[in-house]
């Protein structure tokens, strides 16, 4: 361990830390020469980790995990912290795994500027191209398989508002301008919103503590709804903005199905535990053949219309037909529900002081090492 942290400066010891707690824990006593499946993951969320769900049940059915002793999974999850991703990243494609299997887009990122050559399965994940992933030409950087997500999907947000909700004239939004995809979904969100006609109250925010706040101040300017982005912080602070809703009885609106079984009225768009079953067949072919030959980077397949039966009652908002309903799922005690719930009692007693000053995640820069 002290070779770890040789040379490293103060402002390094703590991301190092971070990373040792992530990788501890992660040896198992396997045959040598198992294949390694890498997963890399940005931030432990039970919207997400639906999509790492589906992968590795589908992995499992073709006969791959480690309790058959076929494959050394390795999982590395950054917490959030984007400088602990690349390092995580790196010890990854250190182990020379067969691929690395990318959940959100950050993810994806990352580990396409850290390896050209090894299969990259990304999941929940816009186009390569609309995050600048494409090589001389414009063609999508090779290694990079999986399934991927378009935008266009996100226009489809304002017209079941409108639908479900047709009083509703003004919607609040946050998202983190430090997440490139929800800056690139804001722009087609913006025009979708204006072309039906809705006010769109949008505000940036940098943690979950700030979401609450914000979305605190967009009620008392008159939001009447609330639409939840595809944006980490989002998916961070969600039960948290959901109980500020609840409380003057505001629908929030999204565009993910986890986030419909986490409270949400209502939502159209891709189901991230098929999305990550998709990917797992992609990776079970990988696995089978030795190769990626024949796998290619596909669209996501599995999109609905989904809404909460709870949340529909509670709000009294009559269901129409095309809809699934989604139960209001209970989830296990993970760092999703704490942070999010912290965030709204450092809102509700704000001379409660939990995170330590200058705690805040930096931009992330495509191209950086």
């Amino acid at each position: 361990m002290r070779q770890i942290f040789t040379g490293l400066n103060a402002s390094c010891l703590a991301t190092a830390l971070t990373l040792a707690c992530v990788l501890a824990g992660c040896s198992r006593s396997l045959k040598p020469g198992t294949p390694v499946v890498g997963f890399l993951d940005f931030v432990q969320d039970d919207t997400l980790a639906k999509a790492r769900q589906g992968f590795i049940e589908t992995l499992d059915e073709h006969g791959f995990s480690e309790k058959k002793g076929t494959i050394e999974f390795v999982y590395r999850c950054a917490q959030g912290d984007q400088p602990t991703l690349i390092l995580a990243c790196k010890d990854l494609v250190s182990r020379h795994p067969v691929l690395v299997a990318t959940c959100p887009t950050l993810s994806t990122i990352v580990a396409a500027h850290q390896t050209p050559d090894i299969p990259i399965l990304m999941m929940v994940s816009p186009r390569p191209d609309i995050v600048g992933l494409t090589i001389a030409g414009g063609a999508f950087q090779g290694n990079l398989l999986g399934a991927y997500e378009t935008l266009d999907y996100l226009k489809e947000a304002p017209v079941i508002i409108h639908q479900l909700t047709p009083g509703v004239r003004r919607v609040g939004l946050v998202y983190n301008p430090a997440e490139p995809q929800s800056v690139l979904a804001l722009k087609v969100i913006r025009k979708a919103f204006a072309e039906q006609g809705l006010i769109l109250d949008v505000a940036p925010v940098d943690s979950p503590t700030d979401a609450v706040m914000v979305a605190q101040a967009q009620i008392a300017r008159g939001a009447q709804a609330f639409f939840a982005m595809p944006d980490n912080t989002v998916f961070a602070s969600f039960e948290a903005l959901k109980k500020v809703c609840d409380e003057v009885h505001l629908p929030i609106y999204s565009s993910e199905s986890g986030l419909v079984a986490r409270g949400a009225l209502a939502a159209y768009g891709a189901d991230f535990y098929a999305w990550g079953r998709q990917v797992g067949e992609q990776a079970a072919h990988i696995l089978e053949i030795g190769n990626a030959s024949g796998v290619h980077l596909e669209l996501v397949k599995v999109r609905k219309r989904v809404f909460n039966r709870q949340s529909a009652a509670f709000l009294g908002v009559q269901i129409p037909e095309g809809f699934e309903p989604i139960s209001t799922s209970s989830p296990k005690s993970t760092r999703t529900s704490e942070v999010s719930a912290l965030a709204y009692r450092l809102v509700s007693f704000p001379n409660h002081s939990a995170f330590p000053p200058g705690n805040r995640q930096r931009p992330f820069r495509l191209g950086e090492p």
